[in-house]
Formats: structure tokens, sequence, C-alpha cells
């Protein structure tokens, strides 16, 4: 077997073996109110853009040095840099402006600002 078989019985038997505590679903997504601002209590603020059949758009703001805790979801997300940098902690990825981060189904991540003096923006969009 070839290391492309590997590594997805290796992500197939991750998302297996967690407890869902962390998944964050696409339709836990679909409950939120279209163009309604949500605060989180770590200041970040997102803002549904976009929700049709397969298809979410949020408009996300993270303030300095604040990172989202380790999750994953059950669909595809992309996340498009419109200002600042966006960080990865667990998976040592790092975007700049017009530049994105995909992850898979089930791929844990750990979005962080890694900036002192800039908030970064994005659009993030859940394919499911």
């Amino acid at each position: 077997m070839n290391n492309d078989v590997f590594s997805k019985i290796a992500e197939i038997k991750s998302i297996l073996s967690d407890d869902f505590k962390n998944m964050q679903s696409f339709e836990d997504f679909r409950n939120w109110k279209l163009n309604e601002l949500v605060r989180f209590d770590n200041g970040v603020e997102v803002t549904k853009l976009l929700d049709v059949k397969n298809h979410m758009r949020f408009l996300t703001t993270i303030p300095c040095r604040v990172s989202f805790k380790n999750h994953w979801h059950d669909c595809v997300e992309v996340c498009s840099v419109v200002s600042g940098i966006l960080s990865d902690k667990l998976k040592h990825r790092s975007a700049k402006i017009n530049e994105k981060i995909a992850y898979s189904v089930g791929e844990q991540h750990e979005p962080f600002n890694p900036s002192y003096s800039e908030n970064c923006v994005l659009i993030v969009d859940f394919y499911k």
C-alpha cells in the first residue's frame, strides 16, 4: 500500500476514536441566523453571510493573540485571509492576506491569530 492509503486509514481511525466533543457539525452552523453577528467570550466575532444547500460562508474576526480551541468538522473548511495572519497551532501552518488554509473532513485544527497588533479577518467557507 502507498502512503496515501496509510494516511487515510490513520485519519479514519482518528475520527472513529474521537469522542465527538470537539466536533462542530455542518448542521450546528445551519442553526445560526443569516447576517447575525455572534460574539464569543474570547472576542472572536462571526457573521453568517451565505447559507445554501451544501455551502455556508462566514466572516470571522479573530482578535490579537486569540485562538480557537482544538476542534474538527464533519465538512470541508476553507479559511481565506482578508487581513492579518492566520496560524494553526496543531498543523504548524500559516496564511497571510489572499492566502488560504483548508481542512478536510475530520481534520483537527486550532486556528490562532499570532499578531500582537492586528486582528485576523477571514472568510470561512464550509462545504458538505
